[in-house]
C-alpha cells in the first residue's frame, strides 16, 4: 500500500517491479522472500539466478536480503554481523533521541509508513516504556495495527506532521505530551 499513492493501483505497481528483473541474465542474482506469494510470482520467470529466504518481518527481510547479497560478494558472516552493529538509524525514523530512567524517546515523525513502526514496536522487549513522537506525511492506511503495536509499548505520545489530526483521533488509550 506505500507506493500505491505513486503507482496509482497494486498491477501497476507490481508492472513496475517487475522491470527490476527484465534485464538480467543467467549470471544475475535476485534474492526473495520466499513466504511472499507476490513476489514469488513475481520472480517466476527471471532468467536470472533465484535465492530465496524464507522471513516473516519487513525488517528481518532487509537483512536478510542484505545478507545473501553481502555474502555473494564474498563477505564471511562475523564480517557481516560486524557490520551490521555499525548501523546506524536515519534521523527521523525510528530514531531513539533520548533514554530517561528507562524509558526511550522514539522520533518516528518522518515514517514513510505505518507497518514499520509496527514492525519496531513489535520488536521492543519491553512494556510500556517509550514516548513516541509520530505523524509525519498521510498516507491513509488503516491504523489498527498501529494501535495494536503501541498497546503495551508506548507510554506517551507526541504528534506532529500531517497525520497528526489523523492520529490522534484514530489512535486511543495513549496519553499525549
Amino acid at each position: 500500500e506505500d507506493h500505491l499513492s505513486w503507482h496509482g493501483n497494486m498491477e501497476k505497481y507490481i508492472a513496475a517491479k517487475k522491470l527490476i528483473l527484465v534485464n538480467q541474465t543467467a549470471e544475475d542474482y535476485v534474492a526473495y522472500n520466499a513466504k511472499d506469494p507476490m513476489i514469488v510470482e513475481l520472480v517466476k520467470t527471471a532468467k536470472c539466478q533465484k535465492i530465496p529466504f524464507d522471513v516473516e518481518t519487513p525488517l528481518q527481510q532487509n537483512f536478510a536480503a542484505a545478507r545473501l547479497v553481502a555474502e555473494l560478494c564474498g563477505n564471511t558472516k562475523s564480517e557481516i554481523e560486524c557490520e551490521i552493529k555499525k548501523l546506524k538509524g536515519v534521523e527521523h525514523r525510528l530514531e531513539l533521541v533520548g533514554d530517561v530512567a528507562g524509558v526511550k524517546v522514539v522520533n518516528d515523525s518522518k515514517a514513510t509508513n505505518i507497518e514499520a513502526t509496527v514492525v519496531a514496536l513489535l520488536n521492543e522487549p519491553k512494556q510500556n516504556n517509550i514516548i513516541l513522537i509520530a505523524g509525519g506525511q498521510d498516507k491513509l492506511t488503516s491504523l489498527q495495527p498501529l494501535q495494536e503495536a503501541m498497546t503495551g509499548k508506548v507510554k506517551k505520545l507526541i504528534l506532529l506532521g500531517e497525520a497528526a489530526k489523523r492520529f490522534d483521533q484514530g489512535l486511543t488509550a495513549v496519553e499525549r505530551v
